[in-house]
């Protein structure tokens, strides 16, 4: 199992979320691995900390590029 996973961004979708009812931005990613995900676009853009795959426990993912 890898380390870190590279993933390529697909496209940014508006959903709204549930709790606070207001529009979000989620980035769709796709891992070099096979699978995809969505993430707060907002949350990428203010954070330092490491984004990990939701598929492989304690693999970090490589979202640089996002």
């Amino acid at each position: 199992m890898a380390n870190v996973i590279n993933v390529k961004k697909v496209k940014t979708v508006t959903v709204i979320d549930p709790d606070s009812k207001l529009p979000v931005d989620v980035v769709i990613i796709k891992l070099e691995t096979g699978g995809m995900m969505g993430i707060d676009e907002s949350f990428l853009a203010n954070t330092d900390e490491p984004v990990y795959s939701c598929f492989d426990k304690g693999v970090m993912l490589d979202v640089d590029d996002v």
